[in-house]
């Protein structure tokens, strides 16, 4: 058998732990006494008619021996580490020589002769301390003392199986009567105990089924309570979660308070101190500055002991910034800073950042003098001739004339820009754009340019000149080019 099957079995005997001789067909147990250190042994499905041939297997822990012809149990002495022993299916009327095996855990003994004999049949079960799996299923037992005499006694009996026995149908409320009768019991037959089926079957033991219904109500009373104190345990849980948000928000709000940061749109006393010294279009004075800053020194007292007192100089700065800007209008594109942008400059920014946004508004309107200055605004000398010189590199220079010798301007788009201001004491026309704000508008602007060649052409009429036939009036100083005013 071992050179039979190498991928099983060692070739040295001793060292097999395991030994497969199930469904062959033996008769007996027998030359195995090599095999010293088996610890379990698989024999159902034979023939044998009594255990033997186990002398030399001290070790052996699990025996399968069922299915067999065995008619008693015997010749178990050596064996005292034996844990399972499963003898289903036999012929043994007797349960006897396991006393002395105090290791053995699980005994399946189902479907045998055991009981009928009577109760003498299963005495020894008592004395099997450790015992916690009985099968005894389908065997003869119908004697109504088994339960009180002998299961009832056994210590650590957790698992029994019982059913398809006579005595099943004798005991009344068989299933109630076993449970409250082993108190260990977890599994019964082909069902578990739970706790809820200890409570009713002890209930019922003690006064029937109105006690039953009783233990059924308070035991509904507490799952219900259990549920409710689960659930206050979670709203608790819920509302401690939530005051630590709100305490860990209240922290984050004053460590903005005392750090300068904004805590809300509303513009502070001292921004708008800042927005309303200077007024409109006019530039601060000393007497403003000195009010811009008392204004942040004392809004910082008030948030805590002068906790913003240092931004107050940065809020002058502010204060200024925005009086340069509401004094130039739109520069570049960029709009005035609202209530909320300054209070952010003045509280998020520090003294030197704030002074250097006031220099790059001061570059800023530097620019736009020197812009300014592009447009030249030249003087008409009295004269019959008078010309308008644009620097302006988008205008068309060349005009164009009507039927009658009236100059024409040619069209022109004009996006954002604004015409400047004529002066008719000095024969100006002036253009610029990106932001300067005039008085006039395009139309009147082309209206008085016309109205003005028309003039000098009757002055020159009157004194005998030359007719106006070209689009060009020209004066010994100043050179008037019309151009497209759209």
């Amino acid at each position: 058998m071992l050179r039979s099957d190498r991928r099983t079995y060692y070739s040295t005997p001793e060292l097999n732990d395991k030994l497969y001789i199930h469904f062959k067909g033996f008769r007996k147990i027998e030359n195995l006494e090599e095999f010293t250190g088996i610890k379990v042994l698989y024999g159902e499905g034979n023939g044998f008619a009594k255990i033997e041939g186990l002398d030399t297997m001290t070790k052996l822990r699990s025996l399968y021996l069922q299915e067999n012809c065995i008619r008693e149990i015997e010749n178990l002495e050596n064996v005292e580490a034996l844990h399972t022993l499963n003898l289903s299916n036999n012929f043994i009327t007797h349960i006897k020589n396991l006393k002395n095996h105090k290791d053995l855990h699980t005994l399946y003994i189902a479907s045998n002769n055991v009981g009928q004999d009577g109760l003498g049949d299963l005495e020894e079960l008592k004395d099997c301390d450790n015992l916690a799996v009985l099968d005894i299923q389908h065997n003869r037992i119908s004697d109504e003392a088994v339960l009180p005499d002998v299961l009832c006694k056994m210590k650590n009996l957790a698992v029994l199986y019982l059913k398809g026995n006579p005595v099943v149908k004798k005991i009344a409320n068989y299933r109630k009567r076993v449970i409250a009768s082993i108190p260990g019991l977890k599994y019964l037959d082909d069902r578990p105990v739970f706790e809820d089926d200890r409570r009713c079957a002890e209930a019922f033991m003690r006064g029937g089924f109105p006690e039953e219904r009783a233990e059924r109500r308070r035991m509904q009373e507490e799952k219900q309570q259990e549920h409710r104190r689960n659930h206050d345990a979670f709203m608790a849980m819920v509302r401690d979660a939530r005051r630590e948000h709100d305490e860990r928000e209240a922290m984050l709000q004053e460590d903005h308070a005392t750090t300068g940061c904004p805590s809300s749109d509303r513009p502070t006393d001292s921004v708008q101190a800042s927005l309303t010294v200077g007024g409109h279009g006019q530039a601060p004075t000393e007497e403003q500055r000195s009010s811009v800053a008392a204004a942040g020194g004392a809004e910082g007292d008030e948030d805590g002991g002068g906790s913003r007192a240092a931004t107050s100089e940065a809020g002058t700065e502010c204060a200024l910034m925005v009086d340069v800007q509401h004094q130039e209008g739109d520069i570049e594109g960029e709009e005035c800073p609202t209530p909320n942008s300054l209070q952010s400059l003045s509280r998020g920014l520090t003294v030197e950042e704030v002074g250097g946004v006031a220099e790059d508004v001061q570059k800023k309107e530097e620019r736009e003098k020197e812009r300014n200055s592009m447009a030249t605004r030249e003087t008409a000398p009295e004269g019959d001739q008078l010309t308008v010189t644009r620097t302006d590199a988008s205008l068309s220079p060349s005009p164009t004339t009507t039927s009658e010798g009236i100059p024409k301007p040619p069209v022109r788009d004009f996006e954002d820009e604004t015409v400047g201001d004529i002066s008719e004491e000095k024969g100006v026309v002036g253009v610029s754009g990106d932001g300067l704000d005039f008085d006039h508008t395009i139309e009147a602007r082309i209206d008085e340019a016309l109205a003005g060649v028309a003039m000098a052409a009757e002055e020159k009429k009157a004194k005998g000149g030359e007719t106006i036939n070209n689009a060009e009036v020209q004066n010994e100083d100043a050179a008037y080019d019309f151009e497209a005013l759209d």
